[in-house]
């Protein structure tokens, strides 16, 4: 019984010797640098749902007086429910945007603040599609995408089988101050490109809107009655690619060793 009684004195003689740590027993301050001021989820539920900007909160701290009311807040998922959510079906293109305007991109991983493209005439109008730019220039408003005014700018050239002469070097080689191109749209080389063959046909197609034609070149100058060449390969023989007769809209291909015209184009996709 003695020795129990020792070892308990000294199991509370050891605890007793151990260092006391000072400190305070208060509630922390709020803090005090600008930089942590934050905004609340009902903040950033308004912002989304009628575009309220928010006020962070900053200054002292201030003890609620009672807790919050049933129904008056928002949770995260409240707030994850009402977010844009990414839409590749029906969600804007810069091409489906009218020029100039802004808009928030959720097509096709064009996430964020974009401007559109498509549609808006700074020149004078030619039917209800073509804008001519005044520049050498014409912008179909259907696409955005703007051609050479002078469609026999680019003259004849073999696909891509000749080396440094050919149509995609041709059309590379356009910009601004291009002799005989009447340009000056400030472009650089390497803006201008071979259209594709959904491009060529979308301007040339007899059942579209507004087709172009040596008949009926509308914007356009120099279109030839003769064959352009897209920039799209036959998909089941790589020796031919398509090209568009501009007499009549008719679409086929041929051997890229043939020489059709070049028809330049930018923007796009």
């Amino acid at each position: 019984m003695k020795l129990s009684k020792k070892l308990i004195i000294l199991g509370v003689t050891s605890s007793l010797s151990m260092p006391l740590l000072a400190g305070s027993l208060d509630s922390p301050a709020a803090p005090t640098v600008s930089g942590s001021a934050m905004y609340t989820i009902e903040d950033i539920h308004k912002r989304l749902t009628d575009g309220t900007a928010g006020t962070k909160r900053t200054g002292s701290f201030t003890e609620p007086a009672s807790g919050p009311t049933t129904g008056t807040g928002h949770t995260l998922t409240d707030v994850m429910d009402i977010a844009p959510t990414q839409d590749t079906t029906d969600g804007a293109d810069p091409n489906d945007v009218t020029d100039g305007k802004t808009y928030w991109g959720l097509t096709n991983g064009n996430w964020g603040p974009k401007t559109g493209t498509a549609g808006g005439c700074a020149g004078t109008m030619n039917g209800t599609r073509w804008c001519d730019n005044g520049d050498g220039t014409v912008k179909d408003l259907s696409t955005g995408l703007v051609w050479l005014q002078k469609a026999d700018w680019g003259g004849q050239k073999q696909w891509d089988s000749n080396g440094n002469d050919n149509a995609f070097v041709r059309a590379g080689t356009l910009k601004d101050g291009s002799t005989d191109a009447n340009l000056s749209d400030g472009s650089e080389e390497g803006d201008w490109r071979l259209p594709t063959k959904k491009e060529l046909v979308g301007i040339t197609d007899p059942a579209g809107t507004e087709p172009v034609s040596t008949g009926a070149m509308g914007a356009f100058t120099g279109v030839q009655a003769s064959s352009y060449w897209s920039s799209t390969t036959y998909a089941s023989n790589a020796v031919f690619a398509w090209y568009v007769y501009l007499d009549d809209g008719y679409v086929d291909y041929g051997n890229k060793t043939n020489t059709f015209y070049v028809w330049p184009v930018r923007g796009g996709k």
